[in-house]
């Protein structure tokens, strides 16, 4: 836990799991703060849990993830313009020889269909309406002021996408 910098606080959002992962977790690192969900809501308790903490900028990662080593300076240092929202890690497949996700593009066809297409060759930070909600950084009291990932979206899928693009029709980054 301590070989991620800068150093900050780690708090795994259990959504009333059964497995014994809770139990795990302050079993084998007592460092890491172990929070479970009122009930389980899926990617919809961090709204919970956002209005909970007080940091600046929250990171919300999938329990599935490999991560760098430099991962959380690399997603701080952009928060530095105040304008900005949030910004989405850069993601390989589970081997970590190939990029499998990061700037997209969108493509609006006749029928109305909005179609987002992820482009390999551009690993660089850019705009982007899609920051993964399995892999964020974001600004927390901008997350909850425009109410978080939204409950239409339930249980899952297209949340980050709309919550992102609410973001974007404030101005934010």
């Amino acid at each position: 836990v301590s070989q991620y910098e800068p150093a900050c606080p780690i708090v795994v959002l259990d959504n009333r799991s059964s497995e014994g992962g809770a139990a795990w977790i302050r079993t084998h690192y007592p460092q890491v703060e172990v929070v479970i969900s009122p009930k389980n809501d899926f990617l919809f308790s961090y709204n919970w849990l956002l209005a909970q903490r007080q940091e600046d900028v929250v990171i919300l990662l999938n329990n599935d993830l490999r991560l760098s080593k430099n991962f959380v300076s690399c997603l701080i240092r952009h928060f530095a313009d105040a304008d900005v929202f949030a910004v989405s890690c850069k993601a390989y497949n589970w081997e970590g020889n190939q990029v499998n996700s990061g700037p997209c593009f969108l493509h609006v066809r006749r029928c109305g269909w909005v179609v987002t297409g992820f482009q390999a060759d551009k690993q660089v930070p850019s705009y982007t309406l899609f920051s993964s909600g399995g892999f964020l950084a974001v600004d927390r009291r901008k997350f909850l002021d425009i109410g978080g990932f939204d409950r239409l979206y339930h249980p899952a899928y297209g949340e980050d996408k709309d919550l992102c693009f609410r973001a974007w029709c404030r101005g934010w980054k």
